[in-house]
């Protein structure tokens, strides 16, 4: 996966999946019980995916410049920009800092992966759900930031 983004591998890039990762299953009525805690002062949500595919928040940046330039390459439409819904989801998907949804769907489009958001009360599922085989990657989303989930339980497990 690192490769596809243009990032080195490190052995030490799996240390976070080996010792922290606890989840073998996601429910319907999944919740996480164990967030990794991150740098409060720039959480845009970029950190998560560089944790996971790193174990450290220092590739955040590369990750979010390959995601906007590979949104720039595939879906730029000069013709389309006539159109108000474009122009303000390409707004989205360049110009801002934050996580947004476009983002989650690209990455899963990218890495292959699927991606998990609990928010709030809510699960979102980006990607492909019905492939076991697909690897995820589970965020808990908090109004802006976004943290990786470590563990998770289910309503009635105890």
């Amino acid at each position: 996966m690192l490769a596809i983004l243009g990032i080195e591998f490190q052995p030490s890039s799996q240390v976070f999946w080996h010792s922290s990762y606890m989840v073998n299953e996601v429910k319907s009525t999944s919740f996480p019980v164990l967030i990794q805690d991150m740098g409060p002062e720039r959480n845009f949500g970029f950190q998560a995916f560089s944790l996971f595919l790193t174990s450290s928040e220092e590739t955040a940046f590369r990750i979010q410049e390959f995601v906007k330039r590979y949104i720039y390459k595939s879906y730029y439409n000069a013709a389309a920009q006539e159109l108000e819904s474009y122009n303000t989801l390409m707004k989205s998907a360049l110009c801002s800092f934050n996580l947004e949804n476009i983002h989650l769907w690209v990455v899963t489009k990218i890495l292959n992966v699927r991606i998990v958001v609990f928010d709030e009360e809510e699960i979102q599922v980006y990607g492909d759900t019905f492939n076991n085989s697909v690897p995820s990657i589970l965020l808990k989303k908090n109004g802006e930031k976004f943290w990786p989930v470590l563990n998770v339980h289910y309503e009635g497990e105890y």
